[in-house]
């Protein structure tokens, strides 16, 4: 199982997002600490964010730093889309095609393993399913 997620330095709905502290740690922390031990990747454009997550006590945690491609299509005003599912393709060409791929967002603090198990649980004893999402 490989976990996905991303870090964006700037919000434009609500600024400083990724990192507004919650109960003493920025947001991004509670899920990457909750997940810290698995295998996740953190795409993301965040000098900032690099630097705190290397201050943090988080060891099993990857880093790929944005692609300018992914960087202008978030910048440019004309594009009324996200590049993260771009960014997903582009981080599952890295990786077996077996594997099961768990897409997170930090916007989700109180995800807990239990949850992203029991999800990967319900696919791979479920023959009809062929993904999950809540």
């Amino acid at each position: 199982m490989k976990i996905f997620t991303i870090v964006k330095d700037e919000s434009k709905r609500i600024p400083n997002k990724n990192f507004i502290e919650l109960n003493g740690y920025p947001l991004w922390w509670h899920l990457l600490s909750e997940l810290d031990g698995l295998d996740v990747t953190v795409n993301t454009d965040s000098q900032k964010f690099i630097k705190e997550l290397q201050k943090s006590n988080l060891k099993s945690i990857k880093v790929i730093e944005r692609d300018q491609k992914h960087i202008d299509w978030e910048n440019d005003e004309t594009i009324d889309s996200s590049p993260v599912e771009d960014m997903l393709f582009d981080f599952c060409e890295t990786i077996d095609k077996s594997e099961i791929v768990v897409l997170t967002h930090i916007t989700s603090p109180f995800l807990k393993k239990e949850t992203v198990f029991d999800a990967i649980n319900m696919l791979q004893n479920h023959h009809k399913a062929k993904s999950i999402h809540s």
